[in-house]
This record gives C-alpha cells, structure tokens and sequence, in this order.
C-alpha cells in the first residue's frame, strides 16, 4: 500500500448500506498496481443526507464518489451537470469534482456491463433480452442494451409504470430496439423468459433479507443456448442463478460488472488510460478471495 501524505487525493463511495462494499478493496488494488497517489474508502450516507455528502465531499477537496443503491437517482439531482449516459437514465453512478469547481455527473453502469457481456463472448446486437427492474441498475443496463442495438428488450417490474417510465427514456435512442414493459404477474412472463437470449436480474431480490429467494422461481423457462444474468455478486451464485443453471442456461454473476464499472470510473478520475481486460482475472480472484 502507497503511503498516504498530503497530495493523496481521496475518492470514495456514498451509499446505504455500503459495509459490505467490494469497491474499496477493488480500487485500491487498482490504485496500488498503477502507483497512483489515491485513496479509495467507503462512506455511509443516509437517504436524507445526500445533498449534504456531496457538497461535504466537493468542500473537503474529494476527487470523485462512486454512488450505490439507494442514492443513483437521488444524487442526480445535486450534479451541475451530466453525461448522456446520466441525463437518460436519470441515473448518476460516478461523480467527479472538477478542477474548476463543476461537480459532474455520469453512469458508467453501462459500460460495465456491455464489457462484461463482451468477456463472456456475448453480443446483445439482435438479440431478444429481458429484464427484471426499473431502478438505477436496470436504467443503465437497459441503455447499454439499446445502445448496441438488441432487437428486443422486455423491461419486467413489479410496479409496472415505473417500467413504463424507463421505457420512455430510451425511445429514440435506437429506432430499430423494440421496447416493450410487463408487470411481474403478468401471465406470459414465462414464455417471455423462454424466448429470451439474455434474461438479466437488476433488482435486489436474493440479497440481503431476501437472499435464497428468486426474481423467479420456476427454471422450466430457462434453456441451453440463453444467457442468464444476475447483478448481485454476493452471494454466488444467487438462487435465480442456480434456477438458471439447473435449468441448462450459462449464467454470469455481478462481479464482473462491479469490476469493470469502477474501472471505466477510475480513469475518469486520474485520466489514467490502461487496460481493462487483463485486469479483470486478477481482481476476480482477489475480491472472490
């Protein structure tokens, strides 16, 4: 570990709870290997207190914050300014606190999650995908998805407008992605899941209080040939997950996104340029570790 001094610059991530956050371990690590004098830690904020963090962590001189549930579309509203990425989302994951006193706001979410998809040698380009939730996780796996070009998304949700909100965000974004909003009750969902290439958890459900419990229970809809996703990382692999597998799919855990999110951040902070990819099986064993 780098000794801290006087010009170590801070980062850090806001969040409610965040005791449980791999992101510390992963930046540092990151941090260490480039020789950056940084310093990434895991700060506690109430859903009350979010403005007052991010003017607090701007006034201490903090380079930049990470932002975790509960806070992704909350603290969009404390930014002076926002990528696309963000402005359509409506989801700010990475905070940056320009020299010139702006404070930024953008969602590398996205990004994250089309690599991980990437390493795992899968296109989402024509395909047909379905996911379940319309928070800030599911806004910006719904963007990457429109972004390169899946020829159906199915944005499934217990509250079925807010589906239907997120929906709206991305029209026009790509004429040719075929939108469509389900109610988790609803009656078809199962043949929806069977036809899916890409079937893809951004909700909560089988972490926490609810972990061992499913997104969906039954794995009769899950096949060979479909990539199932979940993007809780801890525990794993999640019971949605051990459906899926029983069921014949190939399933892929959170923790490559979590990995490759923080670092498409990390380089907006330092404006470091330096490989993703080879870094990945790396920290894969030391976060698993």
């Amino acid at each position: 570990m780098a000794k801290i001094d006087s010009s170590t610059k801070v980062l850090g991530l806001i969040g409610d709870p965040v005791s449980g956050s791999l992101s510390p371990r992963l930046q540092n690590r990151v941090i260490d290997r480039l020789g950056l004098n940084y310093r990434y830690f895991a700060f506690p904020v109430a859903e009350g207190d979010v403005k007052e963090a991010v003017v607090g962590a701007k006034g201490l001189g903090l380079k930049g914050l990470n932002v975790t549930v509960p806070h992704k579309k909350t603290v969009a509203e404390y930014v002076d300014s926002k990528s696309r990425a963000a402005r359509i989302t409506g989801s700010v994951n990475t905070i940056t606190f320009a020299e010139e006193g702006e404070i930024e706001g953008d969602n590398t979410d996205w990004k994250g999650f089309l690599k991980s998809l990437e390493l795992h040698g899968f296109d989402p380009r024509g395909k047909r995908c379905l996911v379940f939730g319309a928070g800030g996780a599911a806004a910006g796996v719904v963007y990457g998805l429109v972004r390169r070009g899946a020829r159906r998304i199915v944005i499934v949700n217990r509250t079925e407008s807010k589906g239907v909100e997120l929906a709206r965000k991305m029209e026009g974004l790509s004429p040719g992605v075929d939108l469509d909003v389900r109610p988790l009750t609803g009656s078809d969902i199962e043949k929806r899941i069977e036809r899916s290439d890409l079937v893809l958890n951004a909700t909560s459900v089988g972490m926490g209080a609810t972990e061992g419990e499913a997104i969906w229970e039954g794995k009769s809809c899950f096949r060979s040939g479909q990539l199932v996703y979940d993007l809780i990382y801890n525990p794993s692999p999640t019971e949605f997950l051990k459906l899926a597998g029983d069921g014949g799919a190939e399933t892929i855990d959170g923790l490559d996104m979590l990995i490759l999110q923080g670092l498409e951040s990390l380089k907006k902070w330092t404006g470091e340029e330096f490989e993703s990819g080879e870094l990945v099986d790396e920290l894969r064993r030391c976060l698993r570790a």
